[in-house]
């Protein structure tokens, strides 16, 4: 169904989801395109579902104008969504340094728990995810939505990914590697592919990428510093 995201009454954009989590996907997507900066900036977050429209409130009146005017773009996720996201934004984003490691056999087994807890047909799925488990996974027909709820729930609780890994079952694209490195997730991981400026990004923003994530087998696209063959 169609969802709205107004930002100081203003209309921002129009989103196909599954009309779950809206607070937290209105709040990921306004991160991922830079109109919140700041957890201080937001005032409410208003979500009426039988209207399918999301109001949010922030102390800069002007949030929309000074940053996505005249950058909207279709992206090539399910639903024909929206973005305002182009590869030259991740020039602001630092590089993640991290020491975050993981054994190639916990990514097997970890993506295994979280394909097990991800059967709804005809949906998405992304999870926050550490060494020990699924923390909490959000589905949606969309899987950039799926990631701005992951990011949304995440701000809205004045926490970031730098403890954990981002699992998504969809082909990871440049705006999810965007995404990812506002989170500040030192790995992403998919059961499928990466597209090239994907690759591209995460290397430059310091995101250890593994795709094709199937049984027992995986490819990094990237260095694979953080990737162990440790048990």
């Amino acid at each position: 169904r169609a969802t709205t995201i107004y930002v100081n009454s203003e209309e921002l954009v129009t989103l196909q989801t599954s009309l779950e989590h809206l607070d937290e996907l209105a709040c990921g997507f306004l991160i991922s395109e830079g109109i919140l900066q700041s957890r201080d900036e937001l005032v409410s977050v208003r979500v009426n579902e039988d209207t399918g429209e999301v109001r949010v409130r922030t102390k800069r009146p002007n949030a929309i104008a000074t940053r996505v005017l005249g950058k909207r773009l279709v992206t090539s996720g399910c639903g024909k969504g929206f973005s305002f996201i182009n590869p030259g934004d991740a020039l602001g984003i630092a590089r993640i340094d991290s020491n975050y490691t993981v054994s190639m056999s916990a990514l097997y087994a970890l993506m295994a728990q979280f394909l097990r807890q991800s059967q709804r047909p005809g949906m998405h799925s992304s999870a926050l995810v550490d060494r020990d488990g699924v923390r909490f996974i959000r589905q949606d027909i969309g899987r950039h939505n799926t990631v701005d709820m992951i990011l949304g729930r995440l701000w809205l609780d004045g926490s970031n990914g730098q403890d954990a890994m981002l699992f998504t079952t969809g082909r990871v694209s440049y705006e999810m590697i965007v995404k990812a490195a506002k989170a500040r997730f030192p790995v992403v991981v998919s059961r499928t592919a990466a597209t090239d400026t994907a690759v591209k990004l995460a290397k430059r923003l310091g995101v250890e990428l593994v795709g094709y994530v199937r049984g027992a087998k995986a490819r990094v696209y990237t260095d694979g510093n953080r990737i162990t063959s440790e048990r």
